[in-house]
């Protein structure tokens, strides 16, 4: 099933300085490693750093509550033709 998986950054402090270590960078590697998207947009979202991801799931990974790290939001949407 295709899946359109999008996530927010929140802009703080915190995450700026986050960004400046490369924590986020080393985070968002192995996310986007385990859903092995067929493309990733990197882009802001209502005013915050953001991604729109579209993979195609065979099951239901559990990388995703692993966004909760740093005050990420994510949602998630899925159909058999999403284009």
């Amino acid at each position: 099933m295709r899946t359109m998986v999008k996530f927010t950054v929140p802009t703080t402090e915190e995450t700026n300085a986050l960004i400046r270590e490369g924590s986020i960078a080393q985070k968002m590697e192995t996310i986007l490693g385990k859903l092995q998207p067929e493309a990733a947009y990197f882009c802001p979202i209502d005013g915050k750093r953001g991604d729109i991801s579209f993979s195609i799931w065979r099951t239901n990974p559990r990388v995703l509550p692993s966004w909760n790290l740093f005050g990420w939001s994510w949602e998630r949407q899925s159909k058999s033709s999403l284009l």
